[in-house]
């Protein structure tokens, strides 16, 4: 339970910066850098360099071309990425796969939650 308590004072800020829910499935970063994903089983492609998504739902795909921080709290989420800063997983069950790191050679990989993974691959 200190546990669970810790994540959610740990996601509560990052929920409140997240600028604007990703309504479609084509979104561009340079018009809005910021994203929310709060629903479930959708598939979303992100061209550009986003400063932060927040991915909250599960079952979704995401295609994500660049992005400085990628927080994923939901569940059973695949998310591919060219290059990222920093990954934070604290769901179960989801999938990031990354190609490269943007300003290092990997992003910071953190995971909290169980049966997921950040693998990078070529």
């Amino acid at each position: 339970m200190k546990t669970l308590v810790s994540l959610l004072l740990l996601l509560a800020p990052t929920l409140a910066s997240a600028d604007k829910v990703a309504s479609s499935t084509m979104v561009d970063c340079a018009k809005e850098p910021s994203y929310q994903i709060t629903n479930g089983a959708g598939s979303y492609t992100f061209t550009g360099t986003c400063t932060k998504i927040l991915v909250a739902g599960g079952e979704n795909h995401l295609t994500i071309e660049n992005v400085k921080e990628l927080v994923v709290a939901g569940s059973e989420n695949t998310i591919d990425v060219g290059g990222a800063d920093k990954i934070a997983i604290s769901g179960g069950d989801n999938k990031v796969r990354y190609k490269k790191g943007l300003t290092g050679a990997k992003p910071k990989v953190s995971i909290v939650g169980t049966h997921s993974t950040a693998e990078q691959i070529k």
